[in-house]
């Protein structure tokens, strides 16, 4: 599953409105960290089957600063524009896979 990329401009339409769960991945190009994430989060995204946004966060300061995103990668997991919940940090597939089931099903 290819994620799609959001902006300043399009933030709102693309996750602040969608009607559902959705994985919003905040990362940056220079972050060895995030592209340690990024293959392992779109693998779990799909086996979730939960579609998948992803923010340059230099590229994108206010969405950043208002999503209070203080340190990369952090993925925020959004059910119809609120945030749920946040996982700071690169992790294995199993654990992310956990970690995120468990946010789900939670709520």
């Amino acid at each position: 599953m290819t994620p799609r990329v959001a902006t300043e401009d399009s933030f709102a339409t693309e996750v602040l409105k969608f009607d559902g769960e959705i994985l919003v991945d905040f990362s940056a190009t220079w972050c060895e960290p995030c592209r340690m994430l990024a293959p392992v989060l779109e693998e779990a995204a799909a086996q979730l089957q939960l579609p998948l946004v992803r923010v340059d966060t230099d590229a994108n300061p206010e969405v950043t600063a208002a999503a209070e995103i203080e340190s990369v990668p952090t993925v925020v997991v959004y059910r119809r524009g609120i945030a749920l919940a946040r996982l700071v940090g690169a992790r294995p597939k199993p654990q992310l896979l956990a970690e995120l089931s468990e946010i789900l099903v939670a709520d």
